[in-house]
Formats: structure tokens, sequence, C-alpha cells
């Protein structure tokens, strides 16, 4: 409550005075600013234009998306835990433990090929 409640009420504003869906903000202009940083030296990881450059671009993203990922995971299931609320997605749960662990194992590679990037 003391962080979600100031975080939920700015993005609510935010969208109002932009005049666009608070769920647009929250599911895409959101993650977009929080990850600026990685985004960021992906792109000059990417200006190189060398194969090495490209995949510590794309190691940079994944890197960021499997920490965004397994921290978000954690908090879930603390919550359900802590709760002690009904859990009934079992499915959902494999399936997003099941494509952590496949970027997860991609991301051990030492070079990433542009298929692989898009996983």
């Amino acid at each position: 409550c003391i962080f979600s409640d100031p975080m939920v009420a700015t993005i609510g504003n935010f969208s109002d005075t932009l005049g666009i869906s608070s769920f647009f903000v929250s599911f895409i202009v959101t993650p977009i600013a929080s990850n600026a940083a990685e985004i960021y030296s992906a792109l000059l990881f990417a200006k190189k234009k060398t194969k090495k450059g490209i995949s510590m671009s794309f190691s940079a993203l994944y890197g960021a998306a499997c920490m965004n990922s397994t921290f978000v995971l954690c908090i879930f299931c603390a919550l359900i835990f802590f709760r002690e609320l009904e859990w009934t997605f079992v499915t959902e749960t494999l399936v997003i433990l099941l494509t952590m662990g496949v970027v997860g194992i991609n991301g051990l590679k030492e070079t990433v090929t542009v298929w692989q990037g898009f996983l």
C-alpha cells in the first residue's frame, strides 16, 4: 500500500492527462520507462553493428526480461502464500516457468541468433 496506491494514482492521472487508456499506460508505457536503461544500453550495443554487439544487445534485453519475470513471479507466489489465497492458476504458472526456463537456457549461449532474439 505504501508504493502501490500512489503508483496507481499517478498512472491514472498520467493517462487522464494524455487522454489515453490507463491499460495502455500500465502495460506499455510503464514497463518501457522502468527498463529504459536496459533498452538504451541494448541500442548502444546494437549501434556497433557487429556480431558481438548484437549478441550483447540481445543478452542485455534477455537479462532484463528474465530478471523482471522472476521478480514478478516471486512476488505473485509470495502473495498467494502469505495471504493464503486459493491457488487456481497451476497451468498458467507452469507456462510462465517453462517460458522462463527456455529464455534462461537460450541466454546461456555466448552468441544469440536473430530467431533467438525474437523468442
